[in-house]
């Protein structure tokens, strides 16, 4: 003597389709309140199983790809910016299983120096001012080293615009931003060498012009001793012609 439902069963219709349905059933009573019969409302909810089930593949398409990326992914809360999700790749990255990741603040990953840019970064995703923003940051890894990754963030928004969640990728530049390093390093101690050569070849050229101006004072004194010695010559002889001579002095 109780109504009863939804009762859900899947039916076989004579064209050989399955449909889903939902039955519900009350009683009727008779004047002394006992059951002589009841009535059945039918309710075809096909599609809605049908939804169900291709959002339960999409979940589980997206799943599969989020958790098998090669790279670091993660869903970040917008209003308190911690990660809601975390992919095994961005664990192995972070140097943490993506369990001690979940909950924990996105800018606790991150030295102080770059906390406030990431954070400002976040508050326009959220705020709807960007719709994605990218980044790169230096990111502490455990156990005490550090990751370089370039961050790309998207804000899933409802209806309404207000950001649902943040999607955040991020892939390891560390090899990319060492050889940066280490090639800017290089760069450094080149342009101190070439300074250091430039330097020295001034001097030398310095040099080079004072030997040259010596070289010609030289010359110079060489061809005046040299005439000097042409023009007293016949002094000399005449001179020693009169000593000869014995002439008085």
């Amino acid at each position: 003597g109780r109504a009863i439902g939804p009762v859900e069963l899947v039916i076989l219709r004579p064209d050989g389709q399955l449909r889903s349905i939902h039955q519900f059933a009350s009683p009727l009573l008779d004047r002394e309140g006992k059951p002589r019969g009841s009535v059945g409302t039918f309710l075809d909810i096909s599609d809605l199983r049908s939804a169900e089930r291709e959002l339960r593949e999409r979940e589980q398409d997206f799943r599969r790809s989020f958790e098998c990326a090669g790279v670091g992914k993660a869903q970040i809360d917008p209003a308190t910016g911690r990660f809601s999700l975390v992919n095994r790749r961005l664990g192995e990255m972070l140097g943490r299983p993506p369990s001690e990741l979940t909950g924990r603040l996105f800018v606790d990953f991150l030295p102080d120096s770059e906390r406030d840019r990431a954070a400002l970064m976040l508050q326009q995703l959220r705020d709807g001012r960007t719709p994605e923003a990218s980044a790169e940051f230096q990111f502490h890894r455990e156990p005490m080293s550090i990751m370089y990754g370039a961050a790309s963030m998207t804000a899933a928004c409802d209806p309404d615009g207000r950001a649902t969640h943040i999607i955040a990728v991020i892939q390891d530049v560390t090899d990319r931003k060492l050889v940066e390093q280490e090639l800017d390093r290089h760069r450094s101690r080149l342009e101190e060498l070439v300074a250091a050569r430039t330097t020295a070849l001034g001097e030398s050229h310095l040099q080079l012009r004072l030997s040259e101006r010596k070289a010609s004072h030289g010359t110079l004194c060489a061809g005046l001793g040299h005439d000097m010695g042409n023009l007293l010559l016949p002094v000399r002889l005449r001179l020693e012609s009169m000593t000869i001579k014995g002439l008085p002095d």
